[in-house]
């Protein structure tokens, strides 16, 4: 009897430490990833002038059995933020102006875009997102608004002015414009092109800290 019940009692620490060791390797994560995309990208006028957003995330995919199960798992972020940079496509010039982070009340869904120019061509940015740990959808998300303006000073604001708005996307050349320039992006390359017949060509690229680098 007593050699049957330290049988049962092995193979039940067997039992539990094989449920232990699975458990822990079904909710593993990847290292550290990094992920970094042109997100927009704005130009100011009738010059050569533009304003590139760069977003970038830091993340771990997961890889156990139980994160990825059913739908290949929910990456755990630990840390979003978004660069803004003023370009100038002709000299392939860059000037970092601001980084933002995700905090806690716009972590979930984190994005930022550029929402337009008012008549004294002051910039205006938006941050929106849901609170960290929450659900996300329309009536929960947060906003956060910032000023860029004329001196290229970054302030936040607690409001968006009405009287705001982007240029319009046009491939020919507009009534009196002088300085063509079109942008294009592909994912972590922006790219321009100088002429209405021209070619798009890369004028600059990220690097995996999300710098705005030119190519040369």
């Amino acid at each position: 009897m007593i050699i049957e019940y330290q049988t049962k009692q092995g193979l039940v620490r067997v039992i539990l430490l094989t449920v232990i060791y699975f458990g822990i390797s079904a909710c593993t994560y990847s290292p550290e990833e990094r992920r970094v995309v042109i997100d927009q990208v704005v130009r100011s006028g009738d010059t050569y002038t533009a304003y590139v957003l760069v977003e970038s995330k830091v993340f771990r995919s997961p890889t156990g059995f139980l994160n990825t199960f059913p739908n290949g798992g929910v990456p755990r972020i630990l840390s979003q933020e978004v660069k803004v940079y003023e370009v100038h496509a002709k000299d392939r010039v860059s000037r970092l102006l601001a980084e933002l982070s995700a905090n806690d009340a716009t972590w979930e869904s984190f994005s930022g875009h550029f929402v337009g120019f008012d008549d004294q061509n002051n910039l205006y940015l938006q941050l929106s997102g849901c609170e960290k740990g929450g659900d996300c959808y329309d009536v929960l998300i947060n906003h956060r608004h910032f000023r860029i303006d004329r001196e290229r000073r970054l302030e936040p604001i607690t409001k968006l002015p009405s009287e705001i708005g982007l240029p319009g996307i046009m491939l020919a050349r507009r009534q009196g414009e002088v300085n063509y320039v079109r942008f294009s992006i592909r994912r972590d390359t922006l790219k321009a092109k100088f002429q209405e017949d021209g070619d798009y060509t890369s004028v600059f690229v990220t690097d995996k800290e999300g710098m705005l680098l030119p190519v040369n």
